[in-house]
């Protein structure tokens, strides 16, 4: 590309680079997941069941939407500013070591609202339809929570990316 020979991927702008080229990957992925979340709720009927079983399970959807969307956003802010935690000194290097600690409280704030969802998931699941697997009844909903489980996998991927200080 022509943005090699302006700076031979070197610096600043080679991790902007490097860490914009591992985002888009992490999006593709997302992208596909979305669109597979349209479809189950296109299909979805939405009867009684689906209601009770969202009644129960819509504040853990809701916390991971929220914790997972925040995650995502640190973290893409900290790539396109080239963040590299051994590139820093002084106070920049106070700076990025606040930043570090924000993204791993929002790596942990995901990972705890997905064992949340799955566990309220589970035994709601069970509650509503009677069953401990997946039911016909229930395949749009289980879908729908493992995209939104997944999207929160593939945000704390990317993040564990930016810390790692490595270039693909």
């Amino acid at each position: 590309s022509a943005t090699w020979w302006e700076c031979f991927d070197l610096w600043k702008a080679g991790r902007v680079k490097a860490h914009i080229t591992e985002l888009q990957g992490k999006l593709d992925c997302m992208h596909d997941w979305l669109k597979g979340s349209i479809q189950a709720m296109q299909e979805e009927d939405f009867n009684d069941k689906h209601d009770k079983l969202m009644a129960k399970v819509g504040d853990q959807l809701e916390t991971l939407a929220d914790v997972g969307g925040k995650l995502m956003f640190r973290a893409v802010k900290m790539g396109i500013n080239g963040f590299a935690m051994s590139k820093y000194a002084g106070a920049d290097a106070a700076l990025a070591q606040i930043e570090q600690r924000e993204l791993k409280a929002d790596m942990q704030a995901v990972a705890v609202a997905q064992k949340e969802l799955a566990e309220v998931f589970a035994s709601s699941r069970q509650e509503v339809f009677g069953a401990n697997t997946l039911t016909p009844d229930s395949l749009g909903e289980h879908f729908f929570v493992f995209a939104l489980s997944t999207y929160g996998q593939i945000a704390t991927e990317y993040a564990e990316y930016i810390l790692s200080d490595k270039r693909p």
